[in-house]
């Protein structure tokens, strides 16, 4: 798992990368939760379950050509 820590150990750390971990926890503890819900309720044949993303884009540029290469465009 990519945590604060495991990437603090890297001397010339990017602030992107703050920012990266940040978009994780959303998609986990928001989006993915939530499609998951209405997927479940799905399966029971209720169709009324709205899911909305809330996960914002990165918006910040990375210093480094590797980091920016793996964000999207």
């Amino acid at each position: 798992m990519l945590t604060r820590r495991s990437v603090a150990a890297s001397p010339a750390v990017d602030p992107v990368i703050d920012e990266l971990l940040d978009r994780l926890r959303s998609l986990d503890g928001n989006c993915l939760t939530n499609l998951g819900r209405g997927l479940d309720a799905m399966t029971h044949g209720d169709l009324t379950i709205a899911v909305r993303p809330v996960t914002e884009f990165i918006g910040s540029r990375a210093r480094s050509p590797e980091v920016q290469s793996a964000l999207p465009r």
